[in-house]
């Protein structure tokens, strides 16, 4: 009896691991603005990020410059456009700007998350949020140096699109349950796995199992984790929105990432370990 209890404890123990995982990272990183910012924040010095940012910038303000333009310029307007995106990625105070956008992002993601869209617009069924302030900025780079040859200058609201209308309401579900949880899923994980193994007659055999169950759960987490990278970035509209939007999603979860890869090798670990381990007589 006991030898199966502590086996249930621990394929239970695997079982809760991906879900606390993901709780303690969206509570740790995600729900609290300013906690949010001080880890995209850094961000901004990335190569990736900058270079996606400086594209993305290039693309939208091009964009935006046709709209007040009484003559399009298509791409002729990127020869002056390009400079001045890459002098405000370059500059000082970029990761300033950064900072403040993502500052007033993050209550539209939350505020979509918790089923209040508020400033969030719905376009072509995509849940599109604001990020006009870096695309000021480049415009105000451009008004400084004399590009914008008279146009008349004033801020502009800019959307990047984040997930499909019909993705929205399975989104909101799965954030629920991980902001109801936060932490305690984490506790209730390790409390799994110190019972398992207080109370197995065989610690060999619990071993066994919280390693093979370790590594599976990792995998089908890290699975879960690059179908959803897939689908925000299949959401985008545009090549640079989609890379914007794939590098921020790798940074952002680089550091789950890399506690993934401790459990993984844990977890091969305790499977070496039911294998050095030698059952009693």
């Amino acid at each position: 009896m006991r030898r199966f209890l502590a086996q249930l404890l621990a394929v239970a123990s695997c079982l809760v691991l991906p879900l606390g995982l993901v709780s303690a990272w969206l509570d740790l990183v995600v729900t609290d603005t300013d906690r949010y910012v001080d880890t995209v924040g850094p961000i901004a010095k990335q190569d990736k990020v900058q270079k996606a940012t400086q594209r993305w910038l290039e693309d939208t303000t091009v964009r935006t410059i046709d709209t007040i333009s009484p003559i399009p310029l298509g791409e002729t307007a990127r020869a002056f456009v390009a400079p001045a995106a890459a002098a405000v990625v370059a500059s000082p105070d970029f990761e300033r700007v950064w900072r403040a956008a993502n500052r007033n992002v993050h209550p539209q993601v939350i505020g979509v998350l918790e089923g209040r869209t508020q400033g969030v617009g719905t376009q072509d069924g995509l849940i599109t949020i604001e990020l006009g302030d870096l695309v000021n900025a480049v415009l105000t780079e451009l008004a400084g140096g004399g590009s914008l040859l008279g146009l008349e200058l004033s801020p502009v609201d800019v959307s990047i699109p984040i997930m499909r209308s019909e993705e929205l309401r399975d989104a909101q579900d799965a954030y629920s349950v991980a902001e109801a949880t936060g932490l305690w899923l984490l506790a209730g994980w390790a409390g799994l796995v110190l019972l398992a193994l207080l109370i197995a007659p065989s610690r060999r055999a619990v071993l066994g199992t919280l390693g093979y169950g370790t590594i599976a759960a990792i995998l089908a987490l890290g699975g879960a984790l690059l179908w959803s990278r897939e689908q925000v970035v299949q959401s985008a509209l545009t090549p640079a929105d989609a890379r914007l939007v794939e590098a921020v999603y790798d940074v952002l979860l680089s550091d789950l990432w890399k506690v993934m890869g401790g459990l993984l090798a844990a977890g091969g670990a305790l499977v070496l370990g039911r294998v050095v381990i030698r059952p009693r007589d």
